[in-house]
């Protein structure tokens, strides 16, 4: 699935991995593009433990703009959904971790952009296809 900025400059896409253990496992990706500055990020085995809770919140936010979903994963990832006014955002953080230094590492990219609102049951829909895949 993909989840695209209102402009269309900016997605964040999430699709099932071949392998988890146990819990649901994503391949997640993130592109900004600024025109002045284009950042990306990828992980490739991203745990979502919480998905089937996380679409509750999710499907009660389409009607009460109060709430605000967050979905939490490993490595300081995240994907809310918050009302500012009649704009809804997404504000994410797609992040890895890295084991190779002397010390671990976290990477993240994190950002915010507007989605339309027509979309929102579409993204609901979604999520569910995602949690059912997995």
């Amino acid at each position: 699935m993909r989840i695209q900025s209102f402009d269309k400059r900016c997605y964040v896409e999430i699709n099932p991995a071949p392998e988890g253990e146990g819990y649901p496992v994503f391949i997640v990706e993130a592109r900004i593009n600024l025109e002045h500055g284009v950042f990306t990020a990828k992980s490739k085995i991203l745990p979502l433990p919480k998905l089937p809770e996380f679409i509750i919140h999710l499907e009660s936010f389409v009607v009460n703009r109060e709430i605000q979903p967050k979905l939490e994963g490993a490595y300081e990832s995240y994907f809310s959904f918050v009302s500012d006014a009649d704009s809804v955002f997404l504000e994410f953080s797609v992040g890895d971790g890295f084991s190779g230094y002397t010390t671990y590492a976290n990477f993240n990219l994190s950002g915010r952009f507007e989605i339309d609102t027509d979309q929102l049951k579409s993204i609901v829909a979604e999520f569910k296809a995602l949690a059912a895949m997995t």
